[in-house]
């Protein structure tokens, strides 16, 4: 007979681990600062999706796997860990105004933007399509990457 049990339990403890800050929360502040709000709200869009496919993995069974074969362990880490340095890599590596993706062209046009002295001036950040697809697509390649590598590490 087929039944589901500690099924709360199991709600509780995804729901717990899901607002924990960690590398997910790090990922999308990264995401935020270089492509604005549009791509850290798609990153944590992306994160979201590869938590429903940690609980799903979960909850075929998919972790008992990677728990008893360390060769399928070996390969999610280093999957993983490789994903990561080429996403550093290509962050480092990317050309950027010296000022950042935020910087105003000049200080005239951040005056002239602003509706009074003191007033907050809005960001110049211009995300393209693209790139919030690119951050929803790494929010969830590196969710999958990481979590899977610490959720069954032993």
């Amino acid at each position: 007979m087929l039944g589901i049990h500690g099924y709360l339990l199991f709600v509780a403890a995804g729901v717990l681990l899901n607002l924990t800050p960690g590398q997910d929360t790090m990922f999308i502040i990264g995401r935020s600062l270089s492509g604005g709000q549009r791509a850290g709200v798609a990153a944590a869009f992306g994160i979201a999706v590869g938590s429903v496919g940690h609980t799903l993995a979960a909850a075929l069974g998919l972790s008992v796997i990677l728990a008893t074969s360390a060769a399928a362990f070996a390969v999610v880490k280093i999957a993983g860990a490789a994903y990561l340095v080429y996403l550093g890599a290509r962050l480092l590596l990317s050309k950027q105004p010296a000022g950042g993706p935020t910087a105003a062209p000049n200080a005239a046009a951040t005056r002239a933007a602003a509706p009074h002295p003191g007033a907050p001036v809005p960001a110049t950040v211009s995300t393209s399509s693209a790139a919030t697809r690119a951050a929803f697509g790494q929010g969830i390649l590196t969710n999958l990457a990481l979590g899977a590598r610490l959720a069954w590490s032993r």
